[in-house]
């Protein structure tokens, strides 16, 4: 009751002051990861800048650059990428950056558009398989021990 009370009077204090409003981390996600959702480039940067894990997820486990991919944000997957995030990362249901990135609706005349195809690129030479795999079949090859391909080098 007090934390919620005190989340209520930080937003209360937030809006009377002009201030964007404080988005609490979620329990089990990650600074970096509500970041991301919160689509806040600068604050990854931040995060980034102090050490913070690119390979940090969400409370249900989703890397970031998962997330920033799937939420179209591929400006944000190419700095998380720049900065070691693992390409070859899953969600629990065997969704990818690399499937976000191949399916997304963005336009490639828009500046995210730009990213999108910037992030493809990057994933490509980093030897990612193109087109990627669907979830079902990440999922298969997760059970039989062959994903990530460790012999591809990051």
């Amino acid at each position: 009751m007090q934390s919620k009370l005190l989340i209520g009077s930080l937003s209360l204090a937030a809006a009377l002051f002009g201030c964007a409003p404080v988005t609490p981390v979620p329990p089990g996600s990650t600074a970096l990861a509500n970041a991301v959702v919160d689509r806040k480039i600068d604050q990854v940067d931040q995060l980034l800048s102090s050490g913070a894990s690119p390979n940090s997820a969400d409370e249900r486990g989703t890397p970031a650059i998962v997330l920033a991919s799937a939420t179209d944000q591929f400006q944000l997957a190419v700095k998380l990428a720049e900065n070691q995030a693992n390409l070859w990362a899953t969600d629990k249901m065997g969704y990818t950056a690399a499937i976000y990135a191949n399916t997304s609706h963005i336009s490639d005349d828009s500046d995210e558009g730009a990213w999108r195809l910037k992030f493809i690129n990057l994933l490509k030479n980093s030897g990612y398989p193109w087109p990627p795999p669907w979830p079902k079949d990440v999922l298969e090859l997760q059970k039989n021990g062959k994903w990530p391909r460790s012999q591809v080098p990051r």
